[in-house]
């Protein structure tokens, strides 16, 4: 049984390979990867090249090819860590619809398709949800502190509780009775004509 650790820098590198790969039209350099059953096979040079099984969304991706140098600084090792958990989070986003606490503030998730998922008690804070789709969803007593909502679809969401201040909500397609059930002020930006 192989530590995922070890195979930190083989997810690195998958993304030369990713950029042009697609599952069932799912790109690969925008979700992430799981490594299964990775085994070692042999070493060249200073780098250790490995196989294994990659599971995209049910879909199974054998003969997964990629390699670690030696000496890689700290700060690229931590760069990985936070894309790892980055396409991590994108991943249970796309799979998840139960959401409840979830921390997803200061992320770009600009067109994401979130309809119908349940952020209740959620952090978003500064988060860029332009154009996402979040017919729906529920984000009952969620953060939303200065999050970017411009032009996003919240058509039947549920917003009861949740803090909109100094939020952006130009050209958004709010529900009915925002403005009475969620927390702004004079720093919540509206669209147009919404009462």
């Amino acid at each position: 049984m192989t530590s995922e650790r070890a195979f930190r820098g083989l997810t690195r590198d998958l993304r030369a390979v990713t950029g042009a790969l697609s599952v069932a039209g799912i790109s690969l350099a925008w979700i992430g990867v799981r490594l299964l059953d990775a085994q070692p096979s042999h070493g060249v040079g200073g780098a250790l090249v490995a196989g294994g099984t990659a599971v995209i969304g049910g879909a199974v991706v054998a003969g997964v090819l990629g390699s670690t140098q030696k000496g890689i600084d700290d700060d690229r090792s931590d760069r990985e860590a936070e894309r790892a958990e980055a396409m991590s989070i994108d991943l249970m986003l796309l799979t998840t619809t139960n959401l409840r606490g979830i921390n997803l503030s200061e992320r770009n998730l600009v067109g994401y398709y979130l309809a119908d998922r349940d952020f209740s008690h959620g952090s978003f804070g500064e988060t860029d949800l332009s154009g996402a789709v979040l017919r729906g969803a529920t984000f009952i007593d969620a953060d939303l502190t200065g999050a970017v909502l411009v032009a996003a679809d919240l058509s039947g969401a549920d917003l009861s509780g949740a803090d909109l201040t100094g939020a952006t909500l130009t050209a958004a397609i709010l529900p009915a009775g925002v403005r009475t059930l969620a927390i702004s002020d004079s720093t919540t930006v509206w669209p147009a004509g919404y009462l």
